[in-house]
């Protein structure tokens, strides 16, 4: 189910800001998302974290929903898995069983999702996600399966929002009265939100009140609500590490300073500061009462606090040689388990200061979650990797073999190898996730070399699937397809236009060469950008580009138009996107002008029965030389500064609405109304000259002819037949034209030639060359700007 920022749920939280007077804005860019074929099945590249929430209605059992970064957050049937009825082994029964297909997905973010949590309050079960798309969203996990899961998205971060913690029992009958969430930032990262103003879930039978009494506006935003949440002012670094406790009374964060700090979870002022750690804070537990805290840092080491003496009480270190990313308690607080950056996740006994490794992932350990189910006792570990997976958790802590005690020089537990200090999350708020995992591939990339104990469990007891994410890509030359190569080395063809995979290489094909074997020799120039952050390829357009690339509109197949006529790749691509939503959007400015739609209003529609003339198109016109995909893509909208980071909607579920409108980019607006400026075709000079071994040919007076850049070489050989008179044959059957000493295809244009044949900067040179049997008229020649060699 779709939760797409404004359009799924209520938009909460936003800072009222003023606009600066006389402050350019940047065009906003869109984007539109060619899905992989098993999008709906699982998460395309890893998931970020899990957490355990009961099913619909909570009669179905308990489910594991995961935070991917596909921009998903997706629903696993645990029960299933365990009963091996939607599941299967493996690689053999030592692997465990694997999960095929999610129960449920929720596309709604932008960006990744970092983090998922559960809330209950009086208005029902509901899930929280945080994205790098600087919002919070809040799903119904009660509404039915056929209605909009997102009841609201906060919008109050100004950047990624890495971390949520709920409270388990703050309220009566267990409901929860307050969340936080904190994220990226020197300013705007930690905040506390009231559950029950945010989960008050939006009625849309009753004209969209909310059971809080509050309305929203004709753009479907409620106002500012300043008792809606708390901004934790003093957090002044980036928080990655959050916890609460479980009557919501004690709040802690970990961030970049190097410190912890203690908050009030119901009113947000702070408490005191921890300082202990020589790196960053990565991860939190916060035990239930709120007396003791065990914190895990880029120092390697992990620490446990006494909140009530402000005071660490214990300090484990030499059990990981790396980064600590993740921690988890089990139920009597006695024993820790944590992961680290190279892959390790170790159980830690408090008490008697023992560990053990319990298992080694491929990838550094985002998050640890315990399962209790029953049945099912184990550990879910997020990575770095694709998928997640479930490992047993038990420790014979008598057997020496595996229980170690830390900081023991050549114990069991020492290894060698390379610290990692940074995690892959923990870059500058303007670096991409993309960026940073190309600057951080070293610390998750890789394991380190070991020595000592090997891990108490080898293989996992399940294991949830992910599509492999698309890792490299590159463009065809003729702009209108993608290469693209998957985690596995896998390489596939896909379609800008039809939004799909077209073709899958030969495992062991090389991306480079797929290009020599896709590529046409053709020369178009970009006219778009790709983005494989999410594992997922996204074609940007923006107005600076998106309006580079033409040709004529007879080479696209329009059989009815001229030889003149020229389409513009980036117009006709936001027209195949919007053509329906533009004819919906006219129907209801007509109903909100208070008159029905008429015959005027259903040539907008993409059924092509109404007749146009597409000579007569304006250059920002929809020639419908391309067709909506029977499976429509999703697009991504940049969202202006101060709103949000941007909002997803699925082109095939968009209504036509105000909100819509105000959600794509003005100047997408304007091409869906024809009346955006196009900028004129970019022009080339060539030279024109007959061949050396005629050098009786006539010449043509006009040496230097300016043409658009898409010119094709087929109208340079009827304007050289028509400028010297000749006739009584196909132009085709009379002259060549050369460039370089090489015949040159009738179908290619100005651009192709330069490219591939010229190989220069300066002006084309070409030359005309008569077939052999053609009357040139030797030395003379006459017609109209012809002159005699």
């Amino acid at each position: 189910m779709y939760g797409h920022g404004k359009f799924g749920g209520v938009k909460l939280g936003t800072k009222e800001r003023e606009e600066e007077p006389g402050r350019f804005r940047r065009p906003r860019k869109i984007s539109h998302l060619l899905r992989h074929p098993d999008f709906d099945k699982r998460h395309v590249g890893g998931v970020n974290a899990c957490a355990l929430a009961p099913a619909r209605g909570g009669t179905n059992g308990t489910r594991l929903y995961t935070a991917g970064r596909d921009g998903t957050v997706r629903a696993w049937s645990l029960d299933a898995l365990a009963e091996g009825s939607n599941s299967k082994r493996k690689g053999g029964p030592s692997s465990g069983l694997a999960a095929d297909e999610c129960v449920e997905a929720w596309e709604g973010h932008s960006s990744w999702v970092n983090d998922v949590a559960h809330l209950r309050t009086t208005h029902g079960n509901f899930l929280l996600s945080a994205s790098s798309d600087s919002s919070v969203k809040v799903w119904s996990i009660d509404s039915p399966a056929d209605s909009h899961r997102c009841v609201a998205s906060l919008t109050r971060h100004g950047d990624y929002v890495m971390k949520l913690a709920t409270a388990s029992h703050a309220g009566g009958g267990g409901a929860t009265t307050r969340f936080a969430s904190a994220g990226l930032g020197e300013c705007d990262n930690l905040f506390l939100w009231d559950a029950e103003r945010a989960t008050a879930v939006v009625d849309f039978a009753s004209g969209g009140s909310r059971a809080d009494g509050a309305r929203p506006g004709a753009s479907g935003v409620l106002p500012y609500l300043p008792d809606l949440v708390v901004d934790a002012e003093g957090q002044k670094e980036s928080a990655y590490a959050l916890a609460l406790d479980d009557a919501g009374d004690t709040l802690v964060s970990g961030c970049t300073g190097n410190v912890v700090r203690v908050w009030d979870g119901r009113t947000g002022a702070r408490i005191c500061k921890l300082r202990g750690h020589s790196g960053n804070v990565r991860c939190a537990a916060l035990s239930g009462d709120g007396r003791l805290c065990l914190t895990g840092s880029s120092d390697h080491t992990l620490r446990l606090w006494d909140l009530g003496q402000q005071r660490c009480v214990q300090t484990v270190h030499g059990t990981h040689h790396c980064s600590v990313w993740s921690v988890a308690m089990d139920a009597s607080w006695h024993v820790c388990y944590s992961g680290g950056a190279d892959g390790g996740v170790y159980a830690t006994d408090l008490a008697h200061r023992r560990s053990a490794m319990l298992f080694e992932e491929e990838k550094g350990v985002l998050s640890l979650t315990l399962d209790d189910s029953v049945g099912a006792e184990g550990v879910w570990a997020a990575t770095m990797g694709c998928g997640i997976r479930r490992w047993r958790c038990d420790v014979d802590w008598r057997n020496d073999e595996h229980a170690f005690t830390p900081g023991q020089r050549g114990g069991p537990g020492h290894r060698h190898g390379s610290s990692h200090k940074d995690s892959p999350m923990s870059v500058s708020p303007k670096l991409t996730p993309g960026r940073a995992s190309a600057r951080t591939s070293n610390a998750w990339g890789g394991k380190n070399a070991r020595a000592g104990a090997d891990p108490i469990h080898a293989s996992p007891t399940a294991t949830i699937e992910s599509t492999p994410p698309i890792v490299e890509h590159v463009q065809t030359s003729d702009r209108l397809r993608i290469l693209a190569a998957d985690a596995d080395g896998a390489v596939s063809l896909w379609d800008v236009i039809k939004c799909e995979r077209v073709r899958c290489f030969e495992r062991g094909t090389s991306l480079a060469s797929a290009a020599e074997e896709t590529n046409p020799r053709v020369s178009v120039p970009s006219w778009f950008t790709v983005d494989t952050r999410s594992g997922s390829i996204a074609i940007s357009l923006m107005p600076s580009g998106a309006f580079q690339a033409e040709a004529y509109a007879v080479d696209f197949g329009v059989a009815e138009a001229n030889d003149e006529l020229k389409l513009n790749y980036g117009v006709q691509c936001v027209h195949m996107l919007l053509r329906d939503w533009k004819a919906r959007r006219v129907r209801a400015i007509a109903c909100e002008n208070g008159r029905a739609p008429d015959s005027s209003d259903d040539d907008l529609n993409d059924s092509g029965l109404n007749d146009f003339d597409v000579n007569s198109l304006p250059p920002c016109g929809d020639s419908r030389v391309w067709r909506l995909p029977s499976r429509p893509p999703s697009l991504v909208c940049e969202q202006p500064e101060g709103e949000g980071g941007a909002v997803l909607m699925p082109v095939g579920e968009m209504v036509g609405s105000a909100e819509e409108q105000d959600a794509l980019p003005e100047w997408i607006v304007d091409v869906v109304a024809e009346r955006h400026r196009v900028p004129d075709s970019a022009k080339a000079s060539f030279h024109l000259a007959p061949h050396e071994s005629q050098p009786d040919a006539p010449r043509l007076s006009q040496g230097r002819v300016t043409a658009p850049r898409v010119l094709g070489v087929r109208k340079v050989v009827n304007y050289v037949v028509q400028k010297l008179g000749l006739d009584g044959a196909p132009p085709e059957d009379l002259v060549d034209i050369l460039c370089g000493g090489e015949v040159c295809d009738p179908a290619a244009s100005l651009a192709t030639v330069k490219e591939f044949l010229w190989r220069k900067g300066s002006d084309v040179e070409l030359v005309y060359r008569f077939k052999d049997g053609v009357d040139y008229g030797g030395g003379g020649g006459g017609g109209g700007g012809v002159a005699t060699a």
